[in-house]
């Protein structure tokens, strides 16, 4: 009997110490967090005519390397489509890589995935809704412990756009330019 006492109790002794083992997880130690907003201005193409979008965002930032956030963008200036004014905007969630952003300059990969919708100013069409997934890659710039200016290229591909008379996915797709301000803790 004392042969199978001992086993016993020595499984028993390091069953405890087998579940105070620490977990494996995807990020160890301790997670720095931080965030930012600011405006955004952007520069594209909408059929054919140049268009300027106004908007926002912000993000909390893990470990000075990730960012999670959204944003929204609306068009700022006049895009006739088929004689008639564009309303357009859009928004969705915005994640972005940031690369050694202790460097003086750095680079972001940055993309936005959401929903927009565009109607006609004067007339009594339904605004038509669409997807958007806008990926991109931008240059930062610290100017200091709280303010950074990014710029950069987007690609935005629209997909959804049929109920609006002369305005389609390819209408809306496009390479877009712009600069970010930053405004947080980094």
């Amino acid at each position: 009997m004392n042969k199978y006492l001992i086993p016993v109790f020595t499984v028993f002794l390091l069953i405890p110490l087998s579940l105070s083992a620490e977990a494996k997880t995807l990020v160890s130690g301790p997670i720095e967090s931080n965030g930012y907003g600011g405006p955004v201005l952007e520069v594209t193409s909408i059929g054919g005519d140049a268009a300027v979008l106004l908007g926002g965002r912000g993000a909390w930032i893990i470990n000075h390397t990730f960012a999670v956030g959204g944003g929204g963008y609306w068009l700022l200036n006049d895009v006739k489509i088929d004689g008639n004014s564009l309303k357009l905007g859009y928004g969705g969630l915005e994640l972005e890589y940031i690369g050694f952003s202790n460097r003086l300059l750095h680079f972001t990969l940055h993309t936005l995935i959401g929903y927009g919708g565009a109607s006609y100013q004067n007339l009594d069409e339904n605004s038509e809704g669409f997807f958007i997934f806008l990926p991109g890659a931008n240059a930062e710039l610290n100017v200091t412990n709280w303010f950074r200016i990014c710029g950069g290229l987007r690609y935005m591909l629209v997909s959804g756009v049929k109920g609006l008379v002369g305005l389609s996915d390819k209408d809306l797709s496009g390479i877009a330019g712009g600069i970010v301000l930053k405004f947080g803790s980094f």
